[in-house]
């Protein structure tokens, strides 16, 4: 089952460490961000919760409703339970509800990161070739290279940078470009 999730719900604070156990501190929001990121509509923090004999919180995400297509910022699957299906059902949720979706990926510099872009285009999502730079969470974090994954189909540069454009300005509160970061042409 799918939970919304606000800070006050039974399932919050264990969603909230299995997205800090899944990400890195430079890939993921300081707490006080996140119940900052929760009064904005267009953001849910939701757990998958009550499968695997109702032993808790299986996975986590967090989705962006934008203008013109939705944004999974991350997921996250208990790690005891990957390869079971869980990540693949609740994809195929979130897909079934959304005309158009976007995630950012790690490049395939390891066998971890091209699983993960396995997976995702195993749901039917395009890579897509543009450089890409995650802007900082806050202060003292740093920019992360990503490249973007969409779906349906590819983007073409155009909509690449309306796309990055909207991630900047809604999720990351930048309003241009990072420093060395060039446009696709």
């Amino acid at each position: 089952m799918l939970e919304r999730l606000t800070v006050d719900s039974p399932h919050y604070a264990e969603a909230w460490r299995l997205y800090e156990a899944s990400f890195p501190a430079d890939m993921r929001r300081a707490p006080e961000d996140q119940r900052r990121a929760l009064t904005d509509p267009r953001y849910a923090f939701v757990a998958r919760a009550g499968g695997d004999g109702g032993k808790g919180v299986e996975a986590v995400f967090g989705l962006w409703s934008l203008e013109g297509f939705s944004f999974l910022e991350y997921f996250a699957v208990r790690p005891e339970l990957r390869g079971r299906g869980i990540g693949t059902l609740v994809m195929r949720d979130l897909l079934a509800g959304s005309a158009s979706m976007v995630l950012e990926v790690e490049p395939p510099h390891d066998e971890e990161s091209r699983r993960r872009i396995s997976f995702y285009e195993g749901l039917g999502f395009v890579l897509n070739p543009f450089p890409y730079l995650q802007p900082p969470y806050g202060p003292g974090k740093q920019a992360v290279g990503f490249l973007l994954m969409s779906h349906p189909g590819g983007l073409r540069a155009e909509d690449f940078d309306r796309v990055r454009r909207r991630l900047y300005a809604d999720v990351y509160g930048v309003a241009r470009p990072l420093e060395g970061e060039s446009l696709p042409t």
